[in-house]
């Protein structure tokens, strides 16, 4: 796995384990040798800390106690370990994953370029709304997010300064108002009436109500505009007024 042979120092607290939330693999080793369970977290890009309980199992944990010290916990039979790594270089079978030699985080041996639809230091933290691509170049366009039900799907983002906001539902006017479409896109935004959710149409657009109740749970906003270019008549509301029709009869 390496060109070079790393130098490593491992740290023992014995009686504490690491919160379950963190842990990302489980393995038996019949010896309960420290350097067995360094040897699996080694093998996982994701794995910054260890810990081995009854002296035969191993838990690999996705965080450090120095970045969360309140999920380290007092157990018996049970040793945390963490450990620091020098000279470290080659490359790891997970192509997302590049080396590293951090001396503020010596801990971490790998950066990963997160798929897109995840973030977070090690990529398992999904992205639920445009919000989680602040970070990133800000270029307005389709981009993945996971609604509620833990599913991905792709949505528009606009990027406005350090503002991002995600469209739930579109029409243009240019279709008339006595469109069945138009109607549909009136009624309540408490009623579930998703428009070709899963592919954007300008024209013709609506989530369904579980949809934007997973993107409202992770934003700030709600607008309205009669022109997106321009951004008119932004108006910050709750998901579920009584009727969308006064907006609409805004832009009339």
């Amino acid at each position: 796995m390496f060109n070079s042979q790393p130098q490593f120092t491992i740290k023992a607290e014995k009686n504490k384990v690491f919160d379950e939330s963190c842990h990302i693999g489980t393995f038996n080793i019949g010896s309960g040798n420290i350097a067995d369970c360094l040897e699996h977290c080694l093998e996982s890009c994701r794995c910054q800390s260890f810990q081995i309980c009854n002296k035969t199992k191993c838990q690999l944990c996705s965080s450090h106690k120095k970045e969360k010290s309140s999920l380290l916990h007092d157990k018996d039979d049970c040793v945390y370990a963490t450990y620091e790594v020098r000279h470290l270089t080659g490359h790891f079978q997970n192509s997302i994953c590049k080396p590293i030699n951090s001396l503020k985080q010596p801990w971490k041996r790998f950066a990963c370029e997160c798929p897109e639809g995840y973030h977070g230091d090690n990529c398992d933290e999904p992205i639920t709304s445009c919000g989680g691509y602040l970070d990133g170049p800000r270029k307005s366009g389709m981009y993945k997010v996971m609604d509620s039900e833990k599913s991905m799907h792709e949505v528009y983002c606009h990027f406005q300064s350090d503002v991002a906001w995600t469209l739930v539902q579109s029409y243009s006017f240019a279709n008339g108002s006595s469109n069945s479409e138009f109607k549909q896109v009136r009624k309540s935004l408490c009623e579930s009436h998703p428009l070709r959710e899963n592919a954007l149409t300008w024209s013709g657009y609506r989530f369904s109500k579980a949809r934007m109740e997973s993107i409202k749970n992770n934003s700030t906003f709600l607008q309205f505009t009669c022109d997106y270019e321009k951004h008119l008549d932004h108006t910050e509301i709750g998901l579920c007024p009584n009727s969308t029709s006064n907006y609409y009869d805004r832009c009339s």
